[in-house]
């Protein structure tokens, strides 16, 4: 017990997400919590009527109660838990799965306390087989939030254990003992399977972020410009807002590899990926393609001259000489632009069409921008580099 405050404090330091994904790991337990409220009501049952006692036969029926309402609990409250939840939230379901568990435990503790009180050796031997069942149990899918399972455990395992020791047999006290050893040495067990799962959910996140992040530029990769993209149009269709879609080709850019190298040719995207960010507002994105290719992502654009204002900015931020290296390199941008609901409502179309009014911007004489529009610019085979690929 004396490291529960120990993991309370730590938990605070866990990143939300972690936090998150732990609460709902306790809530997927659906078979474990039917198994041992069928175990008790039928282990108990057995006891009960070797003993004829009603404090068992009332124990046993609370106890199979109990199990089924936590069982309805866990399956109504898990709904609740979505990505999106907050840490508030997911905080509360986690106490209230917690209650249900010292509720159960609790009923199992004074279950054995009244058989080792009262049952014959017959029944201990059934109800210790009930409670060290349960307590494997309970640390092999409750180890994931350590409060909650050492709590449990400890609830379980303590009449009993004090049954034991007060009985005055010497082998009645070896087996309290024996409870005992088990019980403490579950602590480390417990410890060591919770820092565990922290451990590698700590590390897919970690993988996640790093899966969703252009590596030479650090901006949002192409992945991640597809699922932003795909979240905002859907809540643009329900909201009304529009979207500008701006794609982006630097011109010139493949002389510089040839003639300076590619990791001068790296370190010029590095300082065009800050350049266009620097233009961005907080909300906005912009994503490195691949190569010499980015998108930026324009939000709740009131008109469509904002989004030419902004790619105006982008094409002469990039058209400014870069320092590099000791060398004063020179390239330049073209930007193709689709609107949203106008240019399309689909992802694959928005990124056609951007990918269009690009091939159009360059084909005008690079450092160009140019607005989809289909009625101006009807092109054959124009290259579907988009991010549909």
């Amino acid at each position: 017990m004396i490291q529960i405050p120990r993991y309370r404090a730590s938990e605070k330091s866990l990143p939300d997400s972690v936090y998150l994904q732990l609460v709902q790991l306790l809530y997927k337990a659906i078979f474990p919590v039917t198994l041992v409220g069928m175990l008790l009501v039928c282990i108990g049952t057995v006891i009960g009527v070797r003993e004829h006692d009603p404090v068992v036969d009332a124990l046993v029926a609370f106890g199979g109660l109990v199990s089924l309402v936590r069982v309805l609990l866990v399956l109504h409250f898990r709904k609740m838990l979505t990505n999106e939840t907050c840490r508030e939230k997911a905080a509360r379901l986690q106490r209230f799965y917690g209650y249900g568990s010292y509720v159960f435990a609790a009923t199992v503790g004074l279950l054995g306390l009244r058989v080792f009180a009262a049952g014959d050796v017959t029944s201990h031997m059934l109800f210790t087989g009930l409670i060290f069942g349960y307590a494997a149990g309970v640390v092999a899918r409750l180890s994931i939030r350590p409060v909650i399972c050492i709590t449990t455990l400890s609830l379980a395992s303590a009449p009993a254990v004090m049954a034991c020791l007060l009985d005055f047999n010497f082998f009645y006290i070896v087996h309290g003992l024996l409870l005992t050893a088990f019980w403490l040495g579950s602590l480390e067990t417990v410890d060591y399977n919770y820092h565990l799962v922290v451990d590698q959910i700590a590390i897919k996140e970690e993988m996640a972020d790093l899966a969703r992040l252009d590596p030479l530029t650090e901006l949002p990769n192409r992945f991640s410009a597809r699922e932003r993209l795909s979240s905002e149009l859907g809540g643009m269709r329900r909201g009304g807002a529009m979207l500008a879609l701006h794609y982006l080709d630097f011109d010139h850019f493949k002389p510089v590899n040839d003639r300076f190298g590619h990791p001068v040719g790296d370190l010029v995207l590095r300082a065009a990926a800050q350049r266009i960010s620097g233009l961005l507002r907080d909300g906005d994105m912009v994503a490195r393609l691949g190569g010499d290719e980015f998108m930026v992502l324009q939000f709740n654009v009131g008109h469509q001259d904002q989004a030419e204002m902004l790619a105006r900015r982008i094409i002469q931020a990039i058209a400014a000489p870069f320092g590099v290296e000791g060398h004063e390199i020179s390239i330049g941008a073209s930007v193709g632009i689709a609107l949203a609901p106008k240019d399309g409502g689909e992802l694959k179309i928005l990124l056609e069409h951007a990918d269009t009014a690009l091939y159009v911007a360059k084909r005008s004489g690079r450092g160009k921008f140019a607005f989809y529009e289909p009625a101006k610019f009807r092109i054959e085979g124009s290259p579907a580099r988009s991010l549909s690929r």
